[in-house]
């Protein structure tokens, strides 16, 4: 049962064809059904025995490091005080430093380059001013952070907010009237469609 069942005699859908748009979603549409039905059309090469998709179906190479990688396990853990962050090392020798905002691993290679450079770090002491606003502080003069109140300014936001206004009014209505002629056209073609 299609939409034109309710509006046009058997006869006048009988002599009705199909649009290019019509067809090509009914194509698509057996296209979908048959990939439901038949798996083997969409992935060929996939055993559907076992798992499917993950039914080892990935390099070698790639298997063997997930294991080393499933394998490997916490050896030290030390929490660093007042600071919610904790210092680890696993069986393979990789640091990991996990915070609250997420976790950096280092390979156990560059490790000690890391601490290196980490002790070169001045403890204790600001960094130098460079003359930049601090972080969510605007320093332009276009977009302040408090409310201009000059008169001025008051009354060019008022009309600056009429005018949108009216504007958005304009182009609901607009909208409202294309959707409405639209509709009219449709239907007058269809009409035509069928004598």
């Amino acid at each position: 049962m299609s939409i034109f069942d309710n509006f046009f005699s058997q006869e006048a859908r009988d002599k009705r064809t199909p649009t290019h748009e019509e067809s090509v979603y009914n194509a698509q549409r057996i296209k979908e059904e048959q990939a439901r039905v038949d798996f083997s059309s969409i992935w060929p090469h996939v055993s559907v025995e076992g798992g499917g998709v993950m039914d080892g179906n990935v390099p070698e190479w790639w298997h063997n490091e997930w294991l080393k990688i499933q394998q490997r396990k916490e050896t030290v853990s030390v929490e660093v005080p007042g600071t919610g962050i904790s210092v680890i090392r696993d069986t393979d020798g990789t640091v990991i430093i996990r915070g609250a905002t997420g976790s950096t691993l280092i390979p156990a290679g560059a490790w000690t380059s890391f601490l290196r450079v980490a002790m070169t770090i001045p403890a204790g002491t600001d960094l130098p001013e460079t003359g930049v606003a601090s972080p969510g502080q605007s320093s332009s003069r276009i977009h302040p952070q408090v409310k201009d109140d000059r008169p001025q300014m008051v009354a060019n936001r008022a009309e600056n907010e009429r005018r949108m206004q009216f504007a958005m009014r304009n182009q609901i209505e607009l909208q409202d009237r294309l959707g409405k002629d639209q509709q009219q056209a449709r239907k007058q073609r269809l009409r035509e469609e069928m004598r």
